[in-house]
């Protein structure tokens, strides 16, 4: 697929994909990702990296960056929606104000027939009524 001719799309995606991430909480997750490869980083000096992972990510202990993803789980779990009134969502409509449309000008177009190449002959010729 050629991207080279639509950066607005290709930006509009990573966009998209950005604030979808965001929505979901998914950067958290990224974080814990983090603090556990570099827990498991200074664990792996005294055993193997599987079990220094293994440890990482079952231990009690937490490093400082668990911490504050853990801290903001939470809050993020315990803040209330916008909009919200307890466990009611509030939804508001808001009618739509009315469309007015201009009325058409009653000034004629003074465009000559000549000027566009017309010409006007006669009229057309009129046929009689048919009878039923």
């Amino acid at each position: 697929m050629d991207h080279r001719g639509k950066p607005f799309s290709r930006l509009a995606a990573i966009g998209c994909l950005i604030l979808w991430a965001l929505a979901t909480g998914a950067h958290w997750d990224a974080l814990q990702v983090i603090a556990w490869a570099r827990m498991a980083n200074e664990g792996a000096t005294e055993r193997s990296l599987g079990k220094a992972f293994a440890q990482a990510i079952a231990t009690e202990e937490r490093c400082s960056l668990c911490i504050v993803v853990q801290e903001a789980k939470q809050q993020a779990e315990e803040q209330e929606p916008l909009g919200s009134m307890g466990d009611k969502l509030l939804l508001v409509w808001i009618r739509p104000s009315a469309c007015v449309v201009p009325a058409p000008s009653a000034k004629p177009l003074n465009i000559r027939l000549e000027s566009v190449g017309l010409r006007l002959e006669e009229a057309p010729a009129v046929p009689p009524p048919r009878t039923a």
